[in-house]
């Protein structure tokens, strides 16, 4: 029933949610622990709103007004990606943290995204569905 009402989940799940901060490097996937270093936070992205492509111009611009979002904010933006398993190109990502989950919810709707994906260094990372 869960995956009926997500058609995206397996997408997600079979995705590895990548992140540079200062030399330190994040690799995450659904159901694993986040990296200690940015304690806790999630993966946001503003690429490809609600999985409509758009052109990687529109893509870039969205992205920018995320990231100067959450620098505004005063969260630390990790650069990333999310690399699916299958090999089909990634989409940028930006790990922000710390960052509570409602206020990811927030950020999220507001780039009209499906997900969230919340990490935390002592519980396993899960998705925040948004819709």
């Amino acid at each position: 029933m869960f995956a009926a009402r997500h058609p995206w989940l397996a997408a997600y799940a079979a995705t590895t949610y990548r992140a540079l901060w200062r030399g330190r490097v994040a690799a995450v996937r659904l159901g694993r622990r986040g990296p200690a270093w940015a304690g806790q936070g999630a993966f946001v992205t503003a690429w490809n709103p609600r999985s409509a492509p758009l052109s990687p111009a529109a893509n870039r611009r969205a992205q920018a007004r995320l990231r100067a979002l959450l620098r505004g904010q005063r969260l630390r933006v990790a650069e990333g990606l999310g690399q699916p398993d299958d090999g089909h190109p990634g989409e940028p990502m930006l790990l922000a943290f710390p960052l509570r989950p409602a206020r990811a919810a927030r950020i999220g709707r507001a780039f009209r995204q499906n997900a969230v994906l919340l990490v935390a260094p002592r519980r396993p990372a899960r998705l925040l569905w948004l819709r």
